[in-house]
């Protein structure tokens, strides 16, 4: 039986909203182990007497400031959960912040918001183990290919650009994708209704606070990712064909919705390619027509869809999409079928394999949509006949 107290702390240089939280959540001290600390300082100090499992922090403190306390508590305890709380912010400490947290909370805050916050990241933590968890928590930032940023930069500096145009340079990359969506569905934002549209997404957050974010993926580590075939060009091709595919075979209420999963779906493997890097490798080099995710859960435990379901819900996006990407792989493992779960199945299969697609044909029945498959490859078939250089790689490597 696992008698862990699940421990909180929150720091303020506000004492009064230290009080506030103290009151907030006066009915849960029964089930959590809240700690109060005024400063950054004496947080590290709370922390390094005993760990947490999740800080909230204010965004700007005398001193060390809130993204710096995030920083430092990314590198030292990676596997703590990491909350925003702030009322104001510059674009800089923003993306600060963007790169060490996992969400953002807007002051005022109900205790019903937070409280549901809390409860629901430490769901999280005690559903994945510790590695995972580890793997997780670090990743405050995602890498993205540098010239996102640059060709963001190109695009508004045109007058003839449109906010479309910048979201279709955000969606060609799946980790600035993930954190534009984990921003802009933040209560910190003010996201009252779940945001899928990534052009609404860049509407809501702007051109500047888009950028940002872009600059901070791109820094994020610092070096390309490549390990054997796999490559972050070779991953943004992917998602951007199989989000094409997804948004063609959902109705039209669903479209954007399937697309953005499918530019996010792979985001695990990213985790893969830069926190488990020597057993990613052993993953690539022991495939030889097997299918990912079975020598993904032998080598890692784990497979990519859960591990960018864990983190894509750590971030507070929508169990639309985190469901979508924890499954896309293993459908008939899901509560039960949806449409988009369903699209993203289908697209994922047919990208990765053009000629002889890997489908769960017991889901499709299950799902209901085996009649729908001739028309759905027909579809597919145009699309490649419409775009054959989107479409040359993959069945390169097929071949």
């Amino acid at each position: 039986m696992n008698d862990h107290k699940p421990r909180i702390l929150f720091v303020d240089d506000d004492l009064n909203i230290l009080d506030a939280f103290r009151n907030l959540l006066r009915r849960n001290r029964k089930e959590w182990d809240l700690v109060f600390a005024a400063d950054g300082a004496a947080a590290l100090e709370t922390l390094e007497r005993e760990p947490c499992d999740i800080i909230v922090t204010d965004m700007r403190m005398p001193g060390m400031d809130g993204p710096e306390l995030l920083e430092r508590i990314r590198d030292r305890w990676p596997g703590t959960g990491r909350v925003v709380l702030s009322g104001h912010a510059e674009t800089e400490a923003m993306v600060r912040a963007a790169a060490a947290s996992h969400q953002f909370l807007a002051k005022p805050c109900s205790a019903e918001q937070l409280r549901q916050v809390l409860t629901e990241m430490l769901a999280l933590q005690t559903h994945w183990t510790s590695n995972v968890r580890r793997w997780i928590s670090s990743t405050g930032g995602l890498p993205a290919a540098p010239s996102v940023y640059l060709e963001l930069v190109r695009v508004s500096a045109s007058e003839k650009s449109s906010t479309a145009d910048l979201a279709r340079v955000v969606e060609r990359d799946p980790a600035l994708a993930s954190n534009v969506l984990r921003l802009v569905n933040s209560p910190y934002f003010g996201a009252r209704h779940p945001t899928h549209s990534l052009r609404d997404a860049v509407v809501r957050l702007g051109n500047e606070v888009v950028k940002a974010v872009a600059l901070s993926s791109s820094l994020a580590e610092g070096k390309q990712v490549a390990i054997g075939n796999f490559s972050l060009e070779g991953l943004q091709r992917e998602s951007f064909l199989v989000a094409s595919v997804a948004q063609r075979v959902v109705k039209p209420s669903l479209r954007e919705v399937a697309f953005c999963v499918g530019i996010v779906h792979e985001i695990g493997r990213l985790v893969f390619a830069t926190h488990a890097t020597s057993q990613f490798s052993m993953v690539l080099t022991q495939l030889k027509g097997r299918q990912a995710y079975q020598v993904e859960r032998e080598v890692l435990g784990v497979t990519h869809g859960e591990v960018g379901a864990y983190l894509l819900s750590l971030w507070g996006l929508p169990r639309s999409i985190c469901e979508a990407v924890q499954f896309h792989d293993t459908p008939r493992e899901a509560p039960e079928p949806n449409e988009v779960l369903t699209a993203i199945h289908f697209a994922d299969a047919i990208v990765h394999e053009p000629d002889a697609p890997h489908l769960d044909q017991t889901y499709l029945l299950r799902a209901g949509v085996t009649a729908a498959l001739p028309a759905w490859l027909a579809t597919v078939a145009q699309h490649r006949a419409e775009h054959p250089e989107l479409w040359a790689p993959m069945l390169q490597r097929a071949s």
